[in-house]
């Protein structure tokens, strides 16, 4: 026989001299039982099965309607004469029905001596039987070494980091290399990881590190059975000095110290409710932390539609720590539409950190669709001079997110920003003038800035290095812009119409200021002669100059072809450069005149006209 509850087991053979005497033979069975609690249950119940196996009387008795309700298992007492029965015991081990509610039951005979049971003599000490598992010796990893390195990624960004080195394994029974690492000055802030290419014989550790910082670094195997294995003595070493970048480094700074301060924060908010609880079932609550906390709930609900608001307010203090959290929950629900409001303070104190956070989220959901607005204020320090604050407003539309976060930390202070058009704007609109935009252009990230660079609105020589631009630059090239808007002058002329004088006549003047004595001046306009000629075939000039101070710096012949017989004829556009130099800085007048020039001239059918034209002034500023 054997017993089985969680673990199988064979129990002792339980047996009678007696009755082996009576049969003659000794009968065995193997009966199994799967639910005992203990030895002494197993072999009471073989003690029990050994007795009732000798009961041998058995009766099919018919019995009237008033015993139609016996069942299996129902005990008995029958009296009987001719048997020699007095209300001798039997159990119905099956009963026949009949249509006329008469039965006939199967009885056997039971005798409650049969579960008599005395433990001195009837127990049967089992002995105590443990297996001896011959496991090998805990593994070591050989070879193990850990240096402080310097990682250099793109653009020249510099990282601390540690690579950590070992002998490959005896065996193939290492599935895994696994280590652990802190800063040697706070060893019980501890971090680990592993490695399944453990062929690689070394790994490389990168984030979470400081620079000039003492890391103390250990590893060990790992056994695919599941053997032992030891770990190595802690190796120090100091980070090199690295140019992270400050962003980069201050964000995980911040995030570590202020993510390692709501764990906090949580942990003693979970035990000072579970120490509320204790005290509200009036169980023993007598241990370093006192904790009161007030709920209030307000719901209303009809059908699909339910309203709630939900506050808890709870404080603790301990022998080490001192908590206060408060949280606000305001929810409505219609149908598939929920809204709802969330704010959730709180504040810790250990012996070690003094931590603060609050956390607001506004949210509406229909189907698949979300939209938040939440923000996240968190503030941490503690004795190892570890400072850290946090400010992010996230606005999210079904995942289109814009985020601001400002962050600060012992090695410097940051704000970001994230969106998908970032823009700079001041009043005078219904939307405001963008003045600086950063946005996606095609595809490429693109910097807009409209209005003056700087702010007096001159680009002073100390801004601009020797020899940075030159002659081509200001002609054509990238400073030409600023050349021509802040040393030209452009004016549109209105229709000029003279006739044909013998005198030079001003076609336009103006007047710039200029700082340097040299400038180039040019002048366009479309120019309309007809006129008659008193000598066939001789050629008629007329002349333009320009004058800069009322002194002529250069003179142009505009000559027409005859295209008749004594008639002459020019129409077209005219382009006159010229180059004046060695002015002084100040005031200049620049004019544009003109007169007929040399020929015979008729009276009859004369005309000379200047179209609207333009004169541009560039001062040269450095010489070519």
């Amino acid at each position: 026989m054997r017993r089985n509850f969680r673990n199988p087991k064979v129990a002792p053979p339980r047996g009678n001299a007696a009755y082996e005497e009576e049969d003659g033979q000794r009968l065995s069975a193997n009966l199994d039982l799967p639910l005992v609690q203990d030895d002494e249950h197993m072999e009471r119940l073989q003690l029990q099965m050994l007795n009732r196996s000798r009961r041998e009387i058995r009766h099919k008795v018919p019995l009237p309607p008033s015993c139609f309700g016996l069942e299996a298992g129902d005990i008995v007492a029958w009296t009987s004469s001719r048997n020699g029965y007095t209300a001798k015991l039997f159990e119905v081990d099956s009963n026949e029905l009949f249509y006329n509610l008469n039965s006939a039951p199967a009885l056997i005979e039971v005798d409650p001596s049969d579960h008599d049971w005395d433990k001195g003599t009837d127990y049967v000490a089992q002995p105590a039987v443990s297996l001896t598992v011959d496991r090998p010796a805990p593994k070591v990893i050989t070879g193990f070494d850990v240096e402080a390195i310097k990682v250099t990624g793109d653009n020249g960004v510099e990282k601390p980091g540690l690579r950590i080195s070992w002998d490959a394994p005896e065996d193939g029974d290492v599935n895994a290399v696994q280590w652990q690492y802190r800063r040697t000055s706070a060893p019980d802030d501890v971090a680990e990881g592993k490695t399944n290419d453990v062929a690689a014989l070394q790994v490389l550790l990168v984030g979470g590190f400081s620079s000039l910082t003492s890391y103390d670094t250990r590893a060990r195997l790992e056994s695919f059975n599941g053997y032992a294995a030891d770990w190595s003595l802690w190796a120090t070493v100091t980070t090199p000095q690295c140019g992270e970048t400050n962003l980069s480094v201050l964000t995980t700074e911040v995030n570590d110290l202020i993510a390692g301060g709501q764990k906090r924060l949580q942990d003693a908010l979970q035990e000072a409710q579970q120490l509320i609880a204790s005290l509200a079932t009036g169980q023993d609550a007598a241990n370093h932390l006192e904790a009161v906390e007030t709920r209030r709930l307000l719901s209303v609900e009809r059908d699909d539609r339910k309203a709630s608001v939900e506050e808890v307010m709870t404080v603790a203090v301990g022998v080490d720590t001192a908590l206060a959290a408060y949280e606000v929950t305001v929810n409505a629900h219609l149908g598939a539409l929920d809204s709802s409001v969330s704010t959730n303070a709180g504040a810790i104190t250990t012996l070690d950190s003094a931590f603060s956070s609050y956390q607001t989220t506004v949210n509406a959901h229909l189907g698949t669709l979300d939209s938040s607005v939440s923000t996240n204020a968190s503030a941490i320090a503690d004795i190892n001079g570890n400072l850290a604050a946090k400010y992010a407003l996230t606005v999210d539309a079904n995942g289109n997110i814009a985020a601001m976060e400002l962050i600060a930390g012992g090695s410097g202070s940051a704000v970001r920003f994230r969106s998908d058009i970032f823009e700079i704007a001041i009043n005078g609109s219904p939307t405001g003038y963008a003045v600086f935009t950063v946005a996606n252009v095609s595809g490429t990230p693109t910097v807009t800035i409209r209005g003056s660079v700087i702010a007096d609105e001159f680009l002073v020589k100390r801004m601009i290095g020797d020899d940075q631009v030159d002659y081509d630059k200001l002609e054509t090239g990238a400073a030409a812009a600023l050349a021509d808007a802040a040393h030209s002058t452009i004016n549109v002329l209105s229709a000029w119409t003279s006739g044909l004088p013998a005198d030079w006549r001003d076609v336009v003047s103006t007047t710039i200021t200029t700082v340097t004595g040299d400038i180039e001046i040019f002048y366009y306009a479309n120019h309309f002669t007809y006129l008659r000629n008193t000598t066939t075939g001789q050629r008629i000039v007329v002349q333009v100059r320009v004058l800069v101070d009322g002194v002529a710096a250069e003179t142009f012949d505009l000559v027409t072809d005859e295209i008749a017989s004594g008639k002459y004829y020019f129409d077209k556009p005219i382009f006159l450069p010229s180059f004046k130099t060695g002015l002084s800085a100040g005031s200049h007048t620049i004019t544009i005149q003109s007169q007929r020039g040399f020929g015979t001239w008729g009276t009859a059918d004369a005309d000379n006209e200047f179209s609207a034209g333009r004169v541009r002034v560039n001062e040269l500023r450095k010489a070519a």
